[in-house]
């Protein structure tokens, strides 16, 4: 009597978890879907990097050769680090001055190392003053029944009375020219477009 006939052994599945070995034509799909997105984000940043170029022209054009260097200086003292990578700079360039006989380099030093003794409302002024330049709502943190309050509140207000004031020049005749700086001016139309939009929603 003849042997029953053997099946053909079925092949066995990869182990579990185990990676199957990607050929050319998986690499080819792979690069041809990375490429539209690759291509798209280049041009992103090619676009962000002339928008960057042009920003930084209008800086040096609205505040002179040292201009960039003050905003990233500003940028970084709004952390504790880069409050510190700041006076940092400031010592050197400072130490520098000193060791070439400059009375002005012994004076910044001395300054760097003593402690801010600015009484609490001249801060608060500044406070508030610093808060109109960037367009932030008038909310102190300060209680109403405090100095400092008021001194926040005088400061702010001064800021938008400086602000909202408007100047000719040019035309020697007029006196409507708008000569805050931009960011003021866009801030201020973002402000009035917000509020009609208000008016509108609520008729």
């Amino acid at each position: 009597m003849r042997g029953k006939r053997a099946e053909p052994a079925s092949p066995k599945a990869p182990p579990k978890g185990a990676v199957r070995e990607i050929n050319d034509d998986d690499l080819r799909a792979l690069a041809a879907n990375h490429r539209p997105k690759f291509e798209k984000a280049l041009a992103n940043k090619k676009a962000a990097d002339k928008a960057l170029q042009d920003l930084g022209k209008l800086i040096k054009a609205d505040l002179g050769d040292t201009g960039l260097a003050i905003i990233k200086a500003m940028i970084e003292l709004d952390t504790p680090e880069g409050e510190a990578k700041v006076k940092a700079r400031v010592a050197a360039q400072a130490t520098a001055l000193k060791w070439q006989s400059h009375e002005l380099g012994t004076q910044i030093l001395l300054a760097l190392d003593e402690p801010d003794r600015t009484p609490a409302v001249d801060r608060a002024f500044e406070e508030g003053k610093k808060a109109s330049l960037e367009g932030k709502p008038r909310k102190p943190s300060y209680d109403p029944s405090t100095p400092q309050y008021a001194s926040y509140m005088a400061g702010y207000d001064k800021d938008q009375e400086r602000s909202a004031q408007t100047i000719g020049r040019g035309k020697p005749d007029d006196g409507t020219k708008d000569l805050r700086p931009r960011h003021l001016r866009e801030l201020d139309e973002q402000r009035k477009a917000e509020e009609a939009e208000k008016l509108e929603t609520t008729h």
